[in-house]
């Protein structure tokens, strides 16, 4: 006598989980990218902050004055530290993949902070943002630079647009 074996699924099943997770992944893969844009804007945005308060700390530490020349080339997002725009140390903000999805927008070209640390008042209109834009966000990043005496805070949104909106007080009455 023959065993016939039940067991298993019909071509129907896996046609219906198969198309089951096709739906699922379809409407789970936009906010993925999202949320993927998003995070490499964030480390691309703390990069930048950090190498811009090691500059205002080295200026300080070894009183003499720093100036860190932005490229805001899409692509090639980078920060020069040094004592002139363009020569110094260079550092690409995040890896490969992520340079070719971010841009800095700014309205500076460059930021000296002198030698206690403090904004060099020919750097532009004080506060200022610098922005990581990604590919596929509307939401940038920032930092900014938000008074004379180096005060730096990271920031989002339309704060990043209209930065002097939020940091410059109030006249008071």
């Amino acid at each position: 006598m023959k065993n016939s074996s039940t067991g298993g699924f019909t071509l129907l099943e896996l046609l219906v989980v198969v198309v089951m997770v096709g739906v699922l992944s379809a409407i789970a893969a936009p906010g993925w990218l999202s949320f993927m844009n998003r995070q490499r804007a964030n480390s691309v945005r703390d990069e930048m902050l950090q190498i811009i308060q090691s500059a205002q700390i080295d200026s300080q530490r070894l009183n003499r004055s720093y100036v860190i020349g932005i490229n805001s080339t899409p692509g090639l997002a980078a920060l020069t530290v040094g004592s002139t725009a363009t020569s110094g140390t260079k550092y690409d903000l995040g890896d490969e993949q992520i340079r070719q999805k971010i841009r800095l927008d700014t309205t500076v070209s460059s930021v000296t902070f002198t030698h206690n640390g403090e904004i060099d008042a020919n750097t532009g209109a004080v506060p200022f943002a610098i922005s990581v834009v990604s590919e596929g966000s509307d939401t940038p990043r920032c930092v900014v630079v938000t008074t004379l005496l180096g005060g730096i805070v990271t920031a989002e949104g339309d704060n990043c647009n209209n930065p002097q909106a939020k940091y410059v007080p109030s006249p008071s009455p």
